[in-house]
């Protein structure tokens, strides 16, 4: 219940029957966790080297768990989906950013190495989470078209 201006109550939705709840997603923690990775591995006072690096790459990293979350929030698998497009190509910035980072020496060779392996695994899962997304709504608007047919068809037309 939700208490309307002027004390009226009324029953509340809190969310949308297709929206999913991002905490109970594996690949929002594991982008969290990168994110915290990122974070340590990049406070170097070897950062000043390249000013706005850091601040790029904690931007790019973070808009994975945020498009995730953003996308859980929206009304249909479609569109969930385009927002995990968008994470996975944030993926993308993340390792070319950590790549530039050890390039100029902020990160250690291992360190990239480690980090890149973690983004390849939240890149794998955003694409399974994608795809999952995606094949579910053509299986939900197939069996829509299906009952819809089902409707217009007079049962009596048949005995």
């Amino acid at each position: 219940m939700v208490r309307l201006f002027g004390g009226t109550w009324v029953r509340a939705q809190l969310h949308h029957p297709r929206m999913q709840d991002y905490t109970r997603l594996v690949v929002w923690h594991r982008a969290r966790a990168l994110t915290v990775a990122v974070n340590e591995a990049t406070r170097s006072p070897r950062a000043v080297v390249a000013p706005g690096l850091r601040p790029q790459l904690m931007r790019a990293v973070m808009s994975i768990s945020a498009n995730v979350a953003e996308g859980a929030g929206r009304s249909s698998r479609t569109d969930f989906a385009r927002f995990v497009d968008i994470a996975a190509a944030s993926t993308s910035e993340v390792e070319h950013h950590l790549i530039v980072a050890q390039d100029l020496g902020v990160i250690a060779p291992s360190v990239l190495a480690r980090l890149r392996a973690d983004v390849v695994i939240v890149r794998r899962m955003l694409f399974g989470l994608r795809r999952a997304l995606l094949a579910r709504e053509a299986e939900e608007q197939a069996a829509s078209r299906t009952s819809v047919r089902e409707e217009l068809v007079d049962p009596e037309l048949f005995h």
